[in-house]
């Protein structure tokens, strides 16, 4: 994820071809580095702690050997600390840059952008928040734990920050569903009643604007300018008044 925010801002060459093909290219990519990149430690760390030309003097990983873990300091630093440390800091320092570039790149361009360019922006400013919050989650636990390592500290800290690492699953799920619009689409979801009322309410809604149109079209076709009715019309029109006058006199 910070690889690919660092490299939606840093203006590297885009992939060639087309959105589809490009997609394809990057999630090869990708896939590459998430399966090869624990896959070539897995081996080195196999190669290190099996293979027979391997010296003595060289800190192996002994995994396993008294619990479930590392056996020595060293070892747990040479195989889990060290290369966490260095993940670690490279996202520290691509987001950095990329907020960087961000903010630069905002402040010169805010008014020679057209309306597209910005909505274009505004995009990716959601795309690099979600991104931030999502290292937040899952890369301050890892900081937390290598600073608990190197200083040392109780056993609550190393409580604490494994229980975080356990919880990253509802964090996300935070992040990504508790949001006003989500939960609002899940209340009308699962709440029959309410879905009920408010398509009663845009029912009669509709209802009355139809009956409000059909009245003005009813009162238009049946309305009739003065100046147009014609002569013998305005004398049968007289005719019927006066004999409505003359019925309610008698009555």
């Amino acid at each position: 994820m910070c690889f690919d925010i660092w490299w939606v801002f840093s203006g590297l060459m885009p992939l060639r071809g087309s959105i589809k093909e490009a997609e394809h290219k990057k999630f090869l990519i990708y896939s590459g580095y998430a399966w090869g990149g624990p896959l070539l430690m897995s081996l080195a760390t196999a190669t290190m702690e099996f293979h027979p030309s391997v010296p003595a003097g060289y800190i192996k990983p002994q995994f396993g050997i008294d619990r479930c873990w590392f056996k020595g300091a060293e070892a747990q630093v040479m195989y889990f600390y060290l290369p966490i440390g260095v993940l670690v800091f490279a996202n520290l320092m691509m987001f950095s840059t990329t907020s960087c570039r961000l903010k630069a790149h905002t402040n010169n361009s805010k008014m020679l952008q057209s309306e597209d360019s910005r909505r274009h922006q505004e995009n990716e400013k959601q795309r690099f928040n979600l991104y931030l919050k999502l290292f937040v989650v899952m890369g301050v636990t890892w900081v937390m734990e290598l600073v608990s390592f190197v200083v040392g500290g109780s056993q609550l800290i190393w409580l604490l920050s494994d229980t975080c690492n356990t919880l990253q699953g509802l964090l996300i799920f935070v992040i990504f569903v508790c949001k006003p619009r989500i939960l609002q689409l899940i209340r009308q979801r699962f709440s029959p009643r309410r879905h009920g009322d408010s398509v009663y309410n845009n029912s009669r809604t509709s209802m009355s604007r139809l009956s409000r149109s059909n009245s003005s079209k009813s009162s238009q076709q049946y309305s009739v300018h003065p100046d147009v009715i014609g002569s013998d019309s305005k004398a049968t029109i007289v005719s019927d008044i006066d004999k409505m006058d003359l019925l309610t006199s008698k009555v």
